[in-house]
């Protein structure tokens, strides 16, 4: 039964043994996009040049195998790792879980932070069971206020927290009630076997613009607690209308 005793059309693929059709058989350039399931294609069915890294990016390089490979990410290049907004209502602390081994180096930026009584923004780390509140962070910082008073200072004492809007305890409280802060932390090598260190600024506003101060801040937890999530609380009062918390992961 040769070929030409055989209509055109004539054979269905129900008349092929399972699995008769090989390679050979297959014309160049027939195995289109609509011949392959959605989220069906998986790194084993890449042609990479070398095996996958947890973080890494798949980059081009033409002079590789598949022209594909796995790399690490750039320093210096922020990726952003949480977000939060709250529009309404009060909370009575910021928390967020980001801290972890693929980055060295996080910013946090906070817009638009107010508070029901005026208070101090104390500033803590974790490591997922619990937040160390013992006397283990050391900080200092300086600012001006209303272009007219500046205030440098810093803390003899180990304390509990690393305090964003103050030197100590009981000075430079804001006045969250009639106004609110923006404020700019980066954080250094919290998930790893170090002391983790701080610096940010921060900047307030009141309601009816009147009134304005700036404080820079530094300092550093001594533990060697590989922390996983970082908190900040009011000494006293809620926060309320806090609109957006982003924090970033990068490598210096």
């Amino acid at each position: 039964v040769t070929g030409a005793k055989i209509a055109d059309d004539a054979i269905n693929s129900e008349h092929y043994t399972d699995g008769s059709v090989d390679t050979a058989h297959i014309a160049d350039a027939n195995v289109t996009q609509a011949k392959i399931a959605d989220q069906a294609i998986n790194e084993a069915k890449m042609q990479i040049s070398n095996a996958p890294t947890n973080g890494y990016m798949l980059t081009a390089q033409s002079g590789n195998t598949g022209g594909l490979t796995w790399a690490e990410a750039g320093s210096g290049h922020l990726t952003l790792i949480n977000t939060q907004n709250l529009t309404s209502g009060t909370v009575n602390n910021i928390t967020v879980t980001a801290f972890s081994s693929t980055y060295n180096t996080y910013k946090i930026l906070i817009e638009n932070l107010s508070n029901t009584e005026d208070t101090n923004l104390l500033l803590r780390f974790g490591d997922g069971s619990s937040f160390d509140d013992g006397n283990n962070y050391k900080f200092g910082s300086t600012g001006l206020n209303g272009d007219t008073e500046s205030n440098t200072g810093s803390d003899s004492n180990h304390r509990s927290f690393i305090g964003i809007t103050g030197t100590n305890v009981s000075g430079n409280k804001i006045d969250a009630i009639n106004g609110s802060y923006a404020i700019e932390l980066n954080i250094y090598n919290p998930n790893q076997a170090l002391p983790t260190k701080v610096t940010g600024v921060t900047a307030y506003v009141s309601a009816s613009n009147a009134y304005g101060e700036m404080r820079t801040i530094g300092g550093h937890n001594i533990s060697t607690t590989q922390f996983t999530q970082w908190k900040i609380t009011p000494s006293a009062g809620s926060f309320q209308n806090l609109t957006r918390i982003l924090t970033y992961g990068y490598n210096i």
